[in-house]
């Protein structure tokens, strides 16, 4: 499946044109990027950047397989990665 088809039914779903940008998040990330030196502006999606909410990272077009997970601790994404699983989206509701 096309990525953009996931991200439009995702997106309409969760109204994310609806929402205000996350407070939380919207503090958090600058912040914890600033501090390691990174600018996420860069290689996050420009919608995230936003609204701190959304598709986050692109790493491809397509999606074979989805992952879902409340966190992304490092046991889920040795369990995803050990999966050797290309094309797939990994949908946290913590980034």
């Amino acid at each position: 499946m096309k990525l953009a088809a996931v991200v439009k039914e995702l997106d309409a779903y969760f109204n994310i044109a609806d929402w205000p940008p996350d407070p939380a998040m919207k503090d958090w990330v600058p912040k914890t990027y600033a501090h390691a030196g990174y600018d996420y502006r860069e290689v996050f999606e420009s919608v995230f950047c936003e609204k701190f909410n959304g598709l986050m990272l692109r790493a491809g077009n397509e999606v074979k397989r989805v992952f879902c997970s409340a966190f992304a601790t490092p046991d889920v994404l040795t369990t995803i990665f050990d999966s050797h699983t290309s094309d797939a989206l990994i949908f946290l509701h913590h980034p």
